[in-house]
């Protein structure tokens, strides 16, 4: 999903999280982590691209999955658990976690829905296993049939 995907998707998530809860913290938290964790697009843009390092790349190499490895550590299903758990064990904090929980989830099951990806690749462990190699986990026709479409 793009970034403005993330953005509304977040908006809207945060936004029923206030209703529901009437928690500034919760809301906030949910569209901060909605929001921050394609942060870790830049250290695979850095680690991996060579360097152009102009947004139009940025943007063009993330959307267009032209990295060849993929280590995108925050966008792993296995931080869902220990958020889970943090809420649960901490009740002090429950409605801030609540809100990453829920700012973390939603960003990857939109992220799932709406990117060619197979098999597990948003666990960590999955694209660690494979060797963080993109071909493991990216469909390739459908990424060449995105990169050929207009903006």
């Amino acid at each position: 999903m793009r970034a403005a995907g993330h953005g509304a998707l977040s908006l809207v998530a945060g936004g029923s999280l206030w209703l529901v809860c009437n928690s500034f913290a919760a809301a906030a938290a949910c569209l901060l982590t909605g929001l921050l964790l394609d942060m870790d697009h830049l250290v695979d843009y850095f680690l991996h691209q060579p360097r152009s390092n102009t947004l139009g790349d940025l943007v063009d190499v993330c959307e267009n999955c032209r990295l060849q490895k993929v280590i995108l550590p925050l966008h792993s299903l296995e931080l869902l658990i220990p958020c889970i758990l943090a809420a649960v064990m901490l009740p002090g904090q429950r409605l801030l976690l609540i809100g990453m929980a829920m700012g973390l989830g939603s960003h990857l099951l939109a992220d799932q829905l709406s990117n060619p990806v197979t098999g597990g690749a948003y666990f960590f462990i999955q694209r660690w296993r494979k060797g963080f190699r993109r071909s493991a986990f990216f469909d390739p026709v459908v990424l060449e049939r995105r990169r050929q479409r207009p903006v």
